[in-house]
């Protein structure tokens, strides 16, 4: 049987995050040319190691796993190429906006203060999906992992909790990470609570340790 669907119940806990979800790291030249090959998907095969794991465990009755692998759509892909350009250009608007002649100053002449193109640049490319970071003269390099709001969300919907209260955890996170807050924030921090405390109710049978570590996780908190 090829092209079979492995549900994700079948594989162990500890094993899903790397089976079933993928981070592009690429940049954007590699990106491009993955596009260029004019595929409708990317694959990318699981280890065999893995597979000869999994092997122990039943996925389909009466079948043995010889090969998986997860399908990353090319659209995927275009949406992130998509991403940094609109970001690069509201950075680019943004510093014409301060000073239209920016680009063409003289090399001994800062056309913007760097306190002020470090402000600018946090505010166009601060996302749910994309951190950008930067080096040079005029501008600090740092490194910022923002949260993944879609599978915080698909995290949520699986166990069980109220949409209205996956939109107020959502809306937390994304004020906390605007008012710079270190992960997780006070708001977080405060839905967290109510979650331990039992007024958020958990729909799937999922222990509370359990639903805190999966967010926390999501969070990018060890």
């Amino acid at each position: 049987m090829r092209n079979a669907g492995i549900p994700q119940f079948s594989v162990p806990e500890q094993l899903r995050d790397n089976l079933f979800y993928a981070e592009i790291r690429q940049g954007v030249a590699q990106i491009e040319r993955l596009l260029a090959a004019g595929e409708d998907t990317l694959q990318i095969p699981w280890p065999a190691d893995v597979v000869g794991l999994l092997q122990q465990h039943t996925i389909y009755s009466g079948m043995v796993l010889m090969e998986a692998w997860q399908i990353i759509p090319a659209t995927a892909l275009s949406s992130v190429l998509s991403g940094i350009r609109d970001r690069v250009l509201q950075f680019v608007l943004a510093i014409e906006r301060e000073n239209p002649a920016a680009g063409e100053a003289p090399p001994d002449q800062i056309p913007i203060a760097e306190s002020r193109v470090t402000q600018i640049f946090n505010q166009n490319f601060y996302g749910d999906h994309t951190a950008v970071a930067t080096g040079g003269r005029d501008a600090v390099q740092r490194v910022t992992t923002s949260v993944d709001i879609d599978s915080l969300v698909a995290a949520l919907r699986e166990l069980g909790i109220h949409e209205d209260e996956q939109e107020a955890f959502v809306e937390a996170v994304r004020e906390d990470e605007r008012d710079g807050s270190s992960s997780p924030g006070p708001k977080t921090r405060a839905w967290l609570a109510r979650m331990q405390n039992g007024t958020i109710q958990l729909g799937s049978g999922v222990a509370i340790t359990t639903a805190t570590d999966l967010i926390l996780k999501l969070l990018h908190v060890s």
